[in-house]
């Protein structure tokens, strides 16, 4: 225990233990001190008082340093590696570390799960001298366990041990080429709890906040590559595999060397690209390289392992998925020497996609502006929801409780681009399947304008189709889009309507037009209605590395506020 003054360094302000400040109480701004602060005059004899010295009595404790951290320890750098999806064999170094200042002996190294591991070590007994340390390497290879949860105990003298963890997944690469002769589907799947009440009230809640999504394609095969192929189905068919997107390849803009880890690639259009996500280098189905994407940029990839081989300029790029196969996989035997697997492929990650922001919204909802193809005829389905009551001895007895049907329509679309598609697939993923309505025009041509509209009209008239005694003014058939031959598209809402009698019927609209519009100027015009999609599941089918095919149901709404 010590004794003594504990003060503060010069300029220091802050009390330290309460005793400062009785020390400031002494002080004095000159010295030396004039006679009359000591109470003297001149020629007067000064005899200093005596003080007794403060002390103050404390208990001591350490201070942790890094001393302890590091030395008198032992250690191996790092304690534990995580792989991640283990796609080629991989090689991570070790440093093992005497933090004694005298010599310890390795007695012995135990194993755990290490199958498809192999560490190149100092074969124990091995003494390590006083701070020694050494260099050690552990290679993981592709032959084992899908799912890799290694211990490396290294047990010391004097019952002392450290250990290495080493964990992640292996995941095999499906290198066979799809065949065009068929296209590949890429199916999207949300899932939406919707609650449904009386008047017809819907109440929907997103289960997913990301979509499952399933891809489909055709593998035909011969020779050799067929054999290899048969081959991962028998032994790796319940475990995970890379499965290149077909549809989105590209190539190397330059080339490529061994250590690289930027690969030189132009992506704009090529959105399957992310961080965590796997990218293909492809000459054939058995010369290939994996690799996991840290970054994209807009004409590069850059890598999180370097590259291993050389490529040259033009090789294929596809970006790929993790993905597993169902239990049952059929494969067609052709010839002893051709075969055929329609396989479906199960997304194990999930694909993010912004959703952005909805481009035309009416009323609080989004428009999907996208052009139908009418190619062939498109079916309309109209459900009403009825309470029938039967006692089956009287009349019976129908409820029309909303007085107005659910229209359900099937909608085909042609994507040309893959710069549409990834609007299409913002879309969707604004949507989240059933979980959120948009409004969609009927493109059909549901009324004919009759007169001229003024630019401050605020209602027109149209042919008689028999508006005001069967629609109404009612949700599904108050909402109405103009389509001028400008290509102008102009949205009203109904408030009114009125039956003049001479074989038109005059609407009154919200809002005047505001601009003159005479009826020669009205390509269509059609009803707008609140729909959602019928299903949480939307199939694209990609008929090129280009041109997608998409087709899904919608219907109705109830209720359109």
């Amino acid at each position: 225990m010590k004794q003594g003054h504990q003060v503060l360094s010069p300029g220091q302000q802050d009390s330290i233990n309460n005793i400062t400040p009785q020390l400031f109480e002494y002080g004095l701004a000159y010295w030396p001190p004039f006679f009359s602060a000591m109470g003297l005059s001149f020629g007067d004899q000064y005899q200093p008082e005596v003080i007794d010295i403060v002390s103050v009595n404390r208990a001591g404790y350490w201070v942790r340093t890094f001393y302890p951290d590091w030395y008198e320890n032992l250690h191996i750098i790092p304690q534990r590696i995580v792989l991640g999806n283990v796609l080629t064999v991989q090689v991570r170094d070790l440093e093992v570390w005497n933090g004694y200042y005298g010599p310890m002996t390795l007695q012995q190294i135990q194993e755990e799960g290490t199958e498809g591991l192999e560490l190149d070590a100092d074969e124990p007994p091995r003494e390590f001298a006083p701070l020694e340390s050494r260099m050690w390497e552990v290679s993981i290879g592709l032959d084992g366990p899908p799912a890799i949860l290694a211990f490396y105990h290294l047990l010391w003298e004097g019952d002392r041990q450290i250990t290495l963890r080493i964990e992640g997944s292996r995941v095999v690469t499906w290198p066979h080429r799809h065949n065009w002769r068929v296209p590949i589907l890429d199916r999207y799947e949300w899932l939406t709890d919707i609650m449904t009440a009386w008047d017809g009230t819907e109440e929907r809640r997103a289960l997913r906040n990301l979509p499952r999504r399933v891809m489909e394609h055709l593998c035909t095969l011969q020779g050799r590559e067929a054999a290899a192929a048969d081959a991962k189905l028998w032994g790796w068919a319940g475990r995970v595999f890379a499965v290149p997107v077909w549809s989105d390849r590209s190539r190397l803009a330059a080339e490529v060397s061994p250590g690289m880890q930027t690969i030189p690639l132009d992506v704009t259009d090529l959105r399957e690209y992310e961080p965590g996500s796997l990218v293909l280098i492809r000459r054939a189905w058995d010369d290939f390289e994996i690799a996991e994407v840290a970054a994209v940029g807009s004409d590069f990839l850059e890598l999180d392992q370097p590259i291993e081989n050389p490529w040259p300029a033009g090789t294929e790029v596809y970006p790929a998925r993790l993905a597993r196969l169902p239990l049952e996989n059929t494969v067609q035997r052709i010839t002893p020497n051709l075969g055929e697997m329609q396989l479906r492929w199960e997304a194990d990650d999930r694909r993010t996609v912004d959703p952005g922001e909805a481009v035309t919204t009416y009323r609080g909802h989004e428009v999907l502006t996208m052009r139908p193809n009418r190619n062939q005829a498109v079916p309309l389905t109209y459900q009403r929801t009825m309470d029938r009551h039967d006692n089956q001895t009287g009349v019976v007895v129908l409820d029309d409780r909303p007085g107005r049907p659910r229209v359900g329509q099937q909608l085909s679309f042609v994507i040309k681009t893959r710069a549409d598609l990834f609007d299409f697939l913002a879309f969707l993923y604004r949507r989240q399947g059933r979980r959120h309505p948009f409004w969609m025009s009927t493109w059909q041509t549901d009324m004919e304008v009759a007169a001229v509209i003024g630019a401050a009209a605020t209602s027109f008239d149209i042919r008689a189709v028999g508006f005001s005694r069967f629609y109404g003014v009612t949700t599904g058939r108050r909402d109405v889009e103009f389509l001028l031959e400008s290509g102008q598209v102009l949205r009203r809402r109904v408030v009114a309507v009125e039956d003049l009698g001479d074989g038109t019927e005059r609407l009154s609209i919200d809002t005047a037009l505001g601009q003159t519009v005479q009826p020669g100027d009205v390509r269509r015009l059609s009803f707008l209605t609140l729909q959602r999609m019928a299903s949480d599941a939307v199939e694209i089918s990609r008929e090129t590395a280009g041109v997608a095919r998409v087709t899904f149901n919608t219907r109705s709404l109830d209720h359109d506020e």
